[in-house]
């Protein structure tokens, strides 16, 4: 007896196979929220909705033709620095070298959407990039690549730690990125 080869039934469409699985059936929330997820991969499969960004250090002979754009974001982070700087203060020391000025930008537009500053501390028994200012908007965005980037610097210069300053929702964004809390820092005005 011959047995003649069958072709494999045809896929379910994708409603059918919604209403073939067990279990509870998804409301009308649930439906929205998944087709909320499905749109946004798409997008993010799109090129033109994925916003990419560039983090340069500038160079002091520079600054002065960025910092207009560069200042507002610092100004946010000084604001939060209980009067010990002030952004007179961040421009004088990245035009001296003391400091480095990093810029973010969006590729697509090259708008300034973020900046922030890092320094060298050298301490007795080993040398540290501290990271003391951060401002700018869509942050959780550009975060991890400007966390590289720093990365990488202070391993060109030799540098064996990395130190960051700043408000307690720091440690909650940091742990994420293997940062622990070191110390608190209390202030008094006398």
């Amino acid at each position: 007896m011959s047995q003649t080869p069958t072709s494999p039934p045809p896929a379910a469409s994708k409603s059918q196979r919604q209403r073939q699985t067990p279990g509870t059936p998804r409301s009308r929330s649930r439906r929205k929220a998944v087709s909320r997820s499905n749109s946004k991969r798409r997008r993010n499969n799109n090129n033109s909705f994925v916003t990419k960004y560039e983090i340069l250090p500038i160079r002091p002979d520079l600054l002065d033709a960025v910092w207009p754009h560069v200042e507002p974001h610092l100004q946010r982070a000084v604001d939060e620095s209980e009067g010990l700087i002030d952004i007179y203060d961040v421009r004088e020391a990245a035009n001296t070298g003391e400091m480095l000025v990093w810029v973010v930008s969006a590729t697509g537009s090259g708008s300034i959407v973020g900046a922030y500053t890092t320094r060298i501390i050298a301490y007795p028994q080993r040398s540290a990039l501290a990271i003391d200012l951060v401002g700018g908007s869509q942050l959780s965005r550009w975060l991890r690549m400007a966390l590289q980037t720093i990365e990488q610097h202070a391993r060109r210069l030799g540098c064996q730690q990395l130190e960051g300053y700043g408000r307690a929702a720091w440690g909650r964004v940091l742990r994420d990125y293997s940062w622990r809390l070191a110390y608190h820092a209390y202030y008094k005005d006398l």
